[in-house]
């Protein structure tokens, strides 16, 4: 029985962390924030795999650096 509440405790726990993902910056946080960006596009091509909200991150740092070359 005490068994079945440790995994019961330990699913719950690990259960509420699945939530707690940020939400991705913007392309406008990024444009002005550009090392910032380079260092989360750096992050991003390390990763095998990424949640929706965190390619969507990843994308708009690289659609920032992307957008100030293009200015330059």
């Amino acid at each position: 029985m005490k068994q079945i509440l440790g995994l019961s405790f330990v699913a719950l726990v690990g259960l509420s962390f699945i939530g707690c993902e940020k939400d991705p910056r913007s392309i406008e946080y990024y444009r002005n924030n550009i090392d910032i960006a380079e260092k989360r596009l750096d992050e991003c091509k390390k990763m095998e795999r990424m949640s929706e909200k965190t390619k969507e991150d990843c994308q708009n740092a690289a659609g920032a650096i992307l957008m100030g070359a293009a200015q330059k």
